[in-house]
């Protein structure tokens, strides 16, 4: 992780898509000779992890500057299905099973946020994280549906959707989980 005084996560991106770039390489070269199966393990062995790691943090970034590892995800799965370069990727996506960048981080944040309402997070996130109604008395729109973050003088807010917190009441962790990576 690589951290700059405005948590903008650009440095991070940036070293991300660097090290995404070479493995683009490997995998471009390796296209030629390798079937699609290979292609496809290959990008969960070389490019998975870095979209993974750490995505609740840096996920949430400015759309300008997730849109470079957004292209070089759509890049890698062009040359995964071995398809032309201009070719629609929702439908490659959805041929791979595999989730775009975006769901990636929507999947990870609804995963933390499902620990957290679970009381499941490790003590130091525990004490950072409370439900919007328990600290604002009033009765708002979405009173219920939001948790707060802060630290010192920022403060950061994260949305649950309404089936979400409907899903905790009903379902069990694993129920959820397993829904959540089917859609």
């Amino acid at each position: 992780m690589i951290l700059d005084e405005n948590l903008s996560w650009k440095l991070h991106i940036l070293n991300v898509c660097r090290k995404i770039s070479m493995s683009i390489g490997i995998i471009y070269k390796s296209s030629f000779c390798l079937s699609a199966a290979c292609l496809r393990t290959l990008y969960f062995s070389l490019v998975c992890h870095y979209l993974i790691y750490c995505t609740t943090v840096w996920g949430s970034s400015y759309e300008t500057n997730l849109n470079n590892v957004i292209t070089l995800q759509k890049k890698i799965m062009r040359i995964v299905s071995k398809v032309s370069f201009d070719a629609h990727t929702d439908i490659i996506f959805k041929e791979q099973h595999i989730l775009k960048f975006n769901d990636i981080y929507r999947f990870q944040a609804a995963k933390f946020m499902l620990l957290f309402l679970k009381g499941l997070l490790l003590n130091t996130f525990r004490d950072k994280f409370a439900l919007t109604n328990r600290i604002n008395p009033y009765n708002t729109r979405n009173s219920s549906f939001n948790t707060e973050q802060t630290f010192d003088d920022f403060q950061y807010v994260f949305n649950v959707p309404q089936f979400f917190i409907l899903l905790v009441e009903k379902f069990s962790i694993v129920r959820i989980l397993v829904c959540l990576v089917k859609c």
